[in-house]
């Protein structure tokens, strides 16, 4: 025989409510779990739209008193070369009708932030001799965490020439495991994984997106932004106001910096068939070297260029036939290996 039992109306309340806290706690473990697995991105720099400060900034840096630094996070890792920090809080100045780094008006200009409050400024180079540029200012944060070797990154800044009387091409981005911290002004001796591929930085109204991938070697924590051509190569300088007589410069307003990891996305086809469509094989991030091999094992294409890629030629500049190839590509400490088919 079955005994059936009537529970108490207090004992189904208590079931019903177990029941629904249960089923309440399910669904947010579930929620929180969709959305990891959907791979929201975290960005890597703290404080990259420069909105967090200790200290409202009233004047602009100086090699004994930092400003850049009320910006939390951030430092001039070049202690004479005085990068500087702006923000809507700032006061005017005794000496002046509006504040000295201000927004939107201030000592180099008037731009409005991209977003939010503040921004952040460096000169690209300064020179009181016009064969001289060797003065630059950068800006260095460290990041939330280490990056992880042969994992990719993308990284994004935006910058506005402020009222200067030069501007720059090759405004980039360094990644690395040490700090540049040194008490010079001098230019950082390192090639950026991140260079700016917009032309000139001409826009002084608005704000020009400097973005690209990259590689990490690993175990990189610093992040330095600024200008690293050797002032004795550099071809990437063009007056654009009235130079003064003894003093060149050209400055830069930043904002909005983000670090994110991204899949990695190697193509597998291109068609050199010069309709300026899929033309080259190119990775879309830095690449240094790049080797082409046969399905024979020949290699017939050997690539050496800061920014490597294949554009259906054989090394005696025939064009190579259609086929698959054997490639292997370093990019940084990676190498990395795979198949390509070229198709006409």
């Amino acid at each position: 025989m079955i005994a059936l039992y009537r529970l108490s109306d207090t004992t189904t309340y208590l079931i019903l409510t177990y029941t629904y806290l249960l089923y309440k706690t399910c669904f947010y473990i579930l929620f929180l779990c969709c959305h990891t697995f959907l791979g929201i991105s975290q960005n890597l720099i703290y404080n990259g739209d420069f909105e967090i400060y200790s200290i409202c900034p009233d004047n602009t840096s100086i090699p004994t008193l930092m400003q850049i630094e009320y910006c939390t996070g951030w430092t001039a890792p070049r202690r004479q070369g005085t990068s500087d920090y702006f923000n809507v809080c700032s006061p005017q100045s005794p000496q002046s009708t509006f504040p000295v780094v201000g927004v939107p008006v201030n000592l180099f200009g008037s731009q409005e932030p991209l977003s939010g409050n503040g921004y952040v400024g460096l000169y690209g180079w300064f020179s009181f001799g016009f064969n001289l540029f060797e003065y630059r200012e950068y800006v260095q944060t460290k990041l939330l965490q280490p990056l992880q070797k042969g994992k990719s990154y993308k990284f994004s800044f935006n910058a506005s020439l402020a009222n200067s009387s030069y501007t720059i091409q090759k405004l980039g981005a360094v990644f690395s495991k040490e700090s540049y911290y040194e008490d010079t002004y001098n230019r950082i001796d390192a090639v950026p994984q991140i260079v700016n591929s917009n032309g000139y930085l001409m826009d002084s109204l608005g704000w020009t997106l400097i973005e690209g991938t990259f590689l990490a070697d690993g175990d990189e924590e610093y992040l330095t932004i600024g200008y690293f051509e050797d002032s004795t190569t550099m071809k990437d300088t063009i007056p654009i106001l009235n130079p003064n007589e003894y003093a060149h410069w050209c400055y830069f307003y930043l904002d909005n910096a983000s670090l994110e990891e991204v899949a990695l996305d190697i193509p597998n086809v291109f068609t050199p068939n010069a309709d300026n469509i899929n033309d080259c094989f190119e990775f879309g991030f830095f690449i240094t070297e790049l080797i082409i091999i046969d399905r024979w094992g020949n290699k017939i294409q050997h690539i050496v260029d800061q920014n490597a890629q294949w554009n259906g030629d054989l090394s005696n500049g025939d064009k190579a036939s259609e086929g698959t190839y054997f490639y292997k590509a370093i990019s940084g400490k990676n190498e990395l290996t795979g198949f390509v088919q070229l198709v006409r």
